[in-house]
């Protein structure tokens, strides 16, 4: 299997597992991370109103999220 990338500024990053505040038993798709450090994400694994709702992760270690 190969390792998901990310691009970002011209870069491309292995992407990571962040811990249970981000990564779900469900889906986790197309994240964009701002130059801000803001990370926007689908998720059908967080509360919300069903199917891939759009979060918004921020703080050091990402752990406050909140519904888009």
């Amino acid at each position: 299997t190969e390792t998901p990338l990310l691009f970002y500024d011209s870069v491309w990053f292995d992407v990571i597992n962040l811990g249970p505040e981000i990564n779900t038993g469900g889906n986790e798709q197309f994240p964009y991370l701002r130059k801000d450090g803001r990370l926007f994400f689908s998720s059908d694994g967080h509360v919300g109103f069903g199917g891939l709702d759009v979060f918004m992760a921020t703080g050091k270690n990402y752990n406050q999220i909140a519904r888009v």
